[in-house]
């Protein structure tokens, strides 16, 4: 735990000496230096490889860094997973390194990442399951999070991920991801 702690405080002094940063993002003095932890409970998901999206669910797992109000970074798991009741059961992951930006220091956020995942899917052509490993990966949400206290927030997110899927047998679609709405816990220790 404190070598985990160390690097992140290595990350911080590094962010802060970036020559030509906005200083802005950093100097909310509030809520900077506090570690957070989040969790995204399914609200409603689907994956998004074909022309056709099946229903499943969707979470993720949050741990990082607040520098500020309004930035902070964070390491990233969502998955997905879906049965649509034919025995075609569907399993999607990926880790990502995230940035969270609250525009206003509070409430409305985006967050953006990029990382790597893989899964289980059904090819259309043969009816079996997959597997696909070792696929670049981005992240992309929006939301909004009100306080419950000085130390935790609960928000809404519209979440959605894609990994690169040029050569999955089965599909001509150049990614294969999964994408809900999501309620968002996170506690700022």
């Amino acid at each position: 735990m404190r070598e985990a702690e160390e690097k992140l405080n290595h990350i911080q002094q590094a962010i802060k000496d970036t020559p030509g940063l906005d200083r802005s993002l950093l100097d909310t003095v509030d809520a900077l230096d506090k570690k957070l932890v989040g969790l995204g409970v399914i609200m409603n998901g689907d994956r998004t490889i074909s022309i056709s999206p099946s229903d499943g669910a969707l979470g993720a797992l949050r741990f990082g860094y607040a520098f500020s109000p309004k930035f902070a970074l964070s390491l990233e798991s969502y998955g997905f997973g879906s049965d649509d009741g034919e025995d075609l059961e569907w399993g999607l992951g990926a880790a990502f390194l995230a940035a969270t930006w609250h525009p206003c220091g509070k409430g409305l956020f985006v967050r953006v990442g990029a990382g790597g995942g893989g899964g289980d899917y059904v090819n259309p052509d043969t009816g079996q399951k997959a597997t696909i490993t070792d696929r670049g990966a981005v992240l992309f949400s929006v939301g909004y999070d009100w306080g419950l206290s000085e130390n935790t927030t609960l928000g809404l997110s519209a979440d959605g991920f894609m990994m690169d899927g040029g050569d999955i047998p089965g599909y001509d679609d150049g990614g294969i991801g999964a994408n809900g709405l999501t309620l968002q816990f996170n506690w700022y220790l």
